[in-house]
This record gives C-alpha cells, sequence and structure tokens, in this order.
C-alpha cells in the first residue's frame, strides 16, 4: 500500500487539477457566450429603434406547423402569441411575420433565409427564399411542408389582404423549395 501512496496522490492531483482547468475554461466560454450575445442583441435593438422610432407594439398569433414522427406528413399545429411591433405598410408587416415564424421554426430553416416579401393587389403574397436555402433546410418532405404552411398561415391569420402566397426561390419561380413539396400553385 506505501507503494502505491505516491502513485494514488499523483492521479488525485491530476484529476483535481483537471477539474480547476474545465470550470475554468467553462467560465471563460460562459463569458465569451453573454460577451457575444451582447454584441449582436445591442446593434440589432438600436436598428429596429431607428427603422420605425414610433411604431407601437401589437399582439399577433403565429400558426407554426412541426411534424413529428408519430404522424409524418400531417404536421401539428402549435400557436405562437408575440407582441410585434409593426409597420402601417402591408409589406413591410408582412416581412415581419415572416421573419417572426422563421425565428420560431430556427430548428430547421436558419435566419435570414427569406430575401423578401411582397404584398400584391390581388391580395397575393410573394415571399422570396434566399438561393442557399435549397441546401439548408434540415430535414425531409413533412418539415419543407411544415415550413410553408407555417408561413402561409401566420401571413394568413395576421393580414386579412392576404388571401393566398407563392413561394419564390432567388426573386424566380421554382418547381420545389428543397425537393419535396410543390410550389407551382398558391398556398391557401
Amino acid at each position: 500500500m506505501r507503494g502505491n501512496r505516491p502513485l494514488i496522490i499523483s492521479i488525485i492531483a491530476i484529476v483535481l487539477a483537471a477539474s480547476v482547468f474545465a470550470y475554468v475554461y467553462w467560465s471563460a466560454m460562459r463569458n465569451r457566450q453573454i460577451e457575444l450575445k451582447t454584441a449582436v442583441e445591442e446593434p440589432l435593438a438600436v436598428a429596429a429603434a431607428l427603422e420605425e422610432p414610433e411604431a407601437e407594439q401589437k399582439p399577433i398569433e403565429l400558426l407554426i406547423y412541426q411534424s413529428t414522427p408519430r404522424r409524418p406528413g400531417r404536421p401539428f399545429e402549435r400557436k405562437v402569441e408575440i407582441d410585434l411591433a409593426t409597420s402601417e405598410e402591408r409589406a413591410s408587416r408582412a416581412r415581419q411575420i415572416v421573419n417572426a415564424a422563421i425565428q420560431e421554426l430556427a430548428a430547421v430553416i436558419p435566419a435570414g433565409s427569406v430575401d423578401q416579401v411582397f404584398v400584391l393587389e390581388d391580395g397575393t403574397a410573394l415571399v422570396d427564399f434566399s438561393r442557399t436555402i435549397v441546401g439548408e433546410i434540415r430535414g425531409g418532405a413533412a418539415v419543407e411542408y411544415a415550413i410553408l404552411l407555417s408561413l402561409t398561415r401566420s401571413l394568413m391569420n395576421n393580414l386579412e389582404e392576404i388571401k393566398q402566397v407563392r413561394f419564390l426561390v432567388g426573386g424566380l419561380e421554382q418547381p420545389t423549395l428543397a425537393g419535396h413539396i410543390s410550389l407551382a400553385t398558391p398556398f391557401r
């Protein structure tokens, strides 16, 4: 037993040093994440304040659809109520709603996936996805359908002038968004 004593003390010292290092490293990374989050959020808050200084907060009900393994092809609806500083201009309001819905769908579609949103006089909303979206959707047909349905229903639920939604990719009509769901006809 006496012969193993230095070995046991060395092992305890190594474990203790590793624990202290892991704690210090984890604390430093956590502080760095807080600094980065603050650095990102502060300019966004300033930009939002500059965009619409007098916009009032209005309640918006987003209809977010998600697929589950138990019900493939039949996504379930989740209502999310948020307060949004909405613009008076309808295309700007539509874009705000689309961006809010995409934030709720962050697990399957990256932020910044929509380049533009237009609202035509006939009540058609045009949602123009960026060209990079094709490879960035995380999921198959059910996820693609849930994204399109979430955006459509959220727009139609909050803007009564919107009667249907068409989806573009890179400013052009495409057969599908990510190879699964047809974009040939408007969504209602």
